[in-house]
């Protein structure tokens, strides 16, 4: 490899960088900008009143960060009049629900940061209301917050113990509120066990200069979901489980079929375009073209679901899935299996390729035809070169660049599949993951398969500029 291709790999992938930071960051804006925003069920679970929803609710917006500022933290200067002003919205009867809704939210978001003003307001208040409203924000203010939201095998043991004692602690907090006829004595007492809790725990409340100007940039919702796509933590789907095993479980479907239907078309298509470019204008040229043509002007939704009616599930060829379950067919050998999967498989990818098929031959019959005008190729001729070698070896070259402009992005669809074969055919991969996810507003799932698609994007056309050099001498890295 000469060094002129390695700079031109370095600067190909600095200018990556800030490509990849304007994909993350559009990314981050949609899952937190989206209309009908995530979790909006669990607001009108609330509305409902719900006790059981809201703590669900609270859980949903503590695992995906949506309790904390977007882009700076200025929960350190909330007032204490602001927190009595949401705590008497949140409670008043006059009040619109969706303002009671939108007050009793923020007074969760704020957290541990208003802690300091509960007590105070727990202590100076006399409507009852207001004071009974206070000792049930500290009971959910004041827990800490969890370390790891996945599931429960999925924590690490290291923090195991340190989650448990987080649990013990949050769950006695959380029984420290007042009943609706509660006495003065009560009251009191329950004054003092917050007072008392406050002591023991004053250092998380008392913030250095220093912790303070960290928060402000580290404790939003744009660092924390910087931070975890750089270690490639893409976040957790709405069922609390970890987003990029899910994904990388489903590739495999994927890779298999898209692999499959790549290779096939380009294996068919480069011979059908030189075929037909070297006959140009005869009747064999104008039958591929309308042949060609045909194919891909039929909508792959429409052949798969005609070929899934017609052809009965496994009798000749199966239809769902991407193989015969184990459950079903316990005894299959290593070879059966792989016959069983090849059979899966036909349908699918034929349903995959024969699209592509067409449009590629097209490509590269018209990257050929280019190319056999020029006066190098006429000079070969002249010298009486037979016309093998001056398609194969001068022409065929310089006339697949086009073929290999559409190779370089391939590589996303090698991940992501295709959503239409893989519903229709009911093929676990990233395609019918992504349209699930789409059906179920699963923001966190969608942007993370579009996220690793678009970096597959972006080596695949660095990939694409690399091979250029390797079929076209005159192309080079200078």
């Amino acid at each position: 490899m000469s060094s002129h291709l390695l700079l031109y790999i370095l600067k190909r992938i600095l200018v990556m960088v800030p490509t990849l930071f304007v994909i993350v960051l559009v990314c981050f804006l949609v899952l937190n900008f989206a209309p009908g925003k995530p979790g909006k069920a669990g607001e009108a679970a609330q509305a409902a009143g719900s006790e059981e929803a809201r703590a669900q609710y609270r859980i949903f917006k503590e695992t995906f960060n949506y309790d904390k500022p977007v882009l700076f933290n200025t929960y350190f200067w909330v007032e204490r009049d602001e927190v009595l002003g949401l705590m008497e919205t949140s409670i008043s009867p006059s009040a619109d629900p969706k303002d009671k809704i939108e007050a009793q939210n923020q007074l969760e978001d704020y957290g541990e940061y208003i802690v300091p003003h509960l007590i105070e307001i727990a202590s100076q208040v006399d409507d009852f209301e207001l004071k009974r409203l206070a000792f049930y924000q500290l009971s959910i203010n004041g827990q800490k917050r969890n370390l790891f939201l996945g599931r429960e095998s999925d924590v690490p043991a290291a923090i195991k113990a340190e989650q448990r004692e987080i649990g013990r602690h949050n769950q006695q907090v959380s029984k420290w509120t007042l009943p609706e006829k509660a006495t003065a004595e009560e009251q009191a007492r329950l004054l003092a066990t917050w007072r008392e809790w406050f002591d023991t725990n004053q250092e998380r409340f008392n913030w250095s200069s220093g912790e303070r100007f960290s928060r402000f940039f580290t404790d939003t919702r744009f660092y924390k979901y910087m931070s975890n796509v750089i270690v490639g933590d893409l976040g957790f789907t709405i069922k609390k489980e970890p987003v990029l095993p899910e994904i990388l479980k489903r590739v495999k479907y994927s890779f298999t079929l898209s692999m499959l239907s790549i290779f096939l078309v380009y294996l068919l298509s480069i011979p059908i375009g030189i075929f037909s470019a070297m006959r140009q204008r005869t009747a064999a040229d104008q039958v591929m073209t309308v042949v060609l043509f045909i194919l891909y002007s039929l909508p792959t939704f429409f052949v798969g679901t005609l070929i899934v009616q017609y052809i009965p599930n496994g009798e000749p060829l199966f239809t769902s899935g991407f193989e015969t379950s184990v459950v079903a067919n316990p005894n299959l050998t290593t070879g059966a299996r792989l016959w069983d999967m090849v059979l899966h498989l036909i349908l699918p990818v034929f349903c995959l390729t024969y699209g592509g098929l067409a449009a590629l031959s097209r490509y590269a019959r018209s990257g050929l035809l280019d190319v056999i005008r020029a006066d190098y190729i006429r000079t070969a001729r002249a010298k009486g070169l037979p016309e093998g070698i001056v398609v194969f070896k001068h022409a065929l070259r310089n006339g697949m660049i086009p073929i290999l402009t559409i190779l370089g992005t391939l590589l996303p669809v090698l991940f992501g599949g295709s959503i239409v074969i893989e519903y229709i055919f009911e093929i676990d991969g990233i395609g019918r993951y992504l349209l699930q996810a789409i059906q179920l507003r699963d923001y966190t799932v969608i942007m993370g398969i579009l996220l690793i698609s678009a970096v597959m994007t972006l080596c695949g056309l660095l990939i694409s500029d690399i091979s250029y050099a390797l079929v076209d001498p005159r192309i080079t890295f200078d």
